[in-house]
């Protein structure tokens, strides 16, 4: 559904639209019970310096798990950064010794 942007979510099942990666995959139905269903946080208890909130319950669980695990005898870690051409994201890093700032 991020590549393909329709201006309704029904319309990935509808008749003249229908997108059958997304309609094959699981009914439309389904589709709207778990979208009815699925939250992560509360909207009253948002803290408006962390733009993560809304994810950060997931993120700490993954925390949580990853560090369950026996670290390696070698490890290997390279970082990257991913270019990005969004304006919108309080998110970005500016690193200049990095090939793609």
């Amino acid at each position: 559904m991020g590549i393909m942007n329709f201006p309704l979510y029904t319309s990935y099942w509808s008749r003249y639209l229908r997108s059958p990666q997304i309609a094959d995959a699981m009914p439309q139905m389904r589709f709207e019970k778990i979208r009815k269903i699925l939250h992560f946080r509360d909207n009253d208890d948002i803290d408006s310096n962390d733009k993560l909130i809304k994810v950060r319950p997931i993120i700490e669980a993954v925390i949580q798990q990853c560090h369950k695990l026996e670290p390696e005898e070698y490890n290997a870690v390279d970082e990257q950064i991913i270019p990005s051409k969004t304006k919108f994201s309080k998110i970005r890093q500016y690193n200049p010794k990095k090939p793609n700032k």
